[in-house]
């Protein structure tokens, strides 16, 4: 074996290295295993695990996707131990997910135990929050199936803010809301439903959809 080719092999493996210790301190400060890092980047566990205990073969866009998570240069993730300087993380935080057609069962109670999303929580009050999974076509094409709504109960609506809103006691949907003196006008979201915005007082916000995760479709 060449003297170059031991030089590329000796600094693939202090990158690994470092990436390892890395990956286990940033997990350990972020507070997510192996399966909740998985779920949130579409990483394999085994590829997660591995990378942790300093072995295989990562790929550079496995790398790049691991510091994009934290938030961090691929550099200072792969080139050097994270020491106590480095930046706080975001607070990522698993919060319940709940199918559109199922909100309502949410809201009262009914549904007690569901599934989990990973979020950032950077940027809005998480208390309380929950994710909203598109399950139907209400709000095609803006958003296909399998689109994912952040919704925030304890963020206060403002102009112009996208909102899960019962009206006139129907089940929750989401609206546009826009705030004219002392009444509030809603407008769908939706491009096939063409609603101008109309005036309501029998209404019940729930909260604030802060963040949009569209999924497109394939047609």
């Amino acid at each position: 074996m060449s003297k170059a080719m031991w030089k590329e092999e000796d600094a693939s493996a202090e990158l690994l290295c470092n990436a390892s210790k890395n990956l286990a301190r940033l997990m350990e400060r972020a507070g997510v295993d192996a399966a909740q890092l998985s779920q949130k980047t579409g990483l394999g566990v085994a590829t997660i695990n591995n990378i942790r205990r300093g072995v295989g073969n990562p790929t550079l866009l496995t790398l790049m996707e691991l510091a994009r998570f934290f938030d961090i240069k691929l550099s200072d993730f792969i080139e050097g131990e994270l020491g106590r300087d480095i930046k706080p993380l975001r607070a990522v935080l698993a919060v319940p997910l709940i199918k559109f057609t199922e909100i309502a069962l949410f809201l009262s109670g009914v549904i007690i135990e569901s599934d989990h999303y990973f979020i950032d929580a950077a940027g809005f009050n998480a208390q309380d929050a929950f994710a909203v999974l598109l399950n139907n076509d209400s709000l095609f094409p803006n958003y296909s199936q399998g689109s994912v709504f952040i919704v925030a109960r304890e963020e206060r609506p403002a102009d112009g803010d996208v909102v899960l809103v019962s009206i006139a006691g129907q089940p929750p949907c989401f609206r546009r809301m826009f705030v004219d003196g002392d009444q509030c006008l809603f407008s769908s979201i939706s491009l096939m439903h063409d609603l101008q915005p109309f005036v309501c007082r029998d209404f019940k916000i729930v909260g604030v959809a802060v963040k949009a995760i569209k999924t497109f479709s394939a047609g």
